[in-house]
């Protein structure tokens, strides 16, 4: 497990599937057979990409792309889905966020949604401009 963890901090993805293939009879010991199953069609999956799309897993291998590095240190990248998380996490809770003085009802839940696109791509304008990333 943290080999596999080192792995993707360090964007190395021949050690994120290989890592990834190790830990498949430890979930079935585990009882944990669905991470095994998604584990083995996720590892399938990422195969066939290497076929279909050769220039994205250049980028996986030789870049490390597959993760996001925030800090520029090595060995200190996130995961894509971690990064997407944490951003929408901090922008709801922000002020005027969706959790900040309103009731959370459908309709409410829905036009930030809905404009969420919008303003993901104004801060990120702004962050470009200002030369900074928050």
């Amino acid at each position: 497990m943290k080999k596999f963890i080192t792995a993707d901090r360090c964007g190395d993805w021949n050690g994120h599937l290989f890592y990834a293939q190790q830990m498949i009879p430890f979930f079935h010991a585990s009882g944990h057979f669905q991470y095994a199953k998604c584990t083995h069609l996720y590892e399938q999956d990422m195969l066939a990409v290497a076929t279909s799309h050769p220039d994205v897993i250049e980028k996986f291998v030789e870049k490390g792309y597959f993760t996001i590095n925030r800090s520029g240190s090595s060995c200190a990248g996130v995961w894509s889905d971690m990064v997407i998380e944490q951003t929408l996490m901090r922008s709801m809770k922000s002020s005027g966020g969706l959790t900040r003085g309103r009731g959370v009802s459908d309709s409410v839940l829905a036009k930030w949604v809905g404009g969420s696109p919008a303003a993901i791509a104004i801060c990120s304008s702004i962050e470009e401009f200002a030369g900074t990333v928050f």
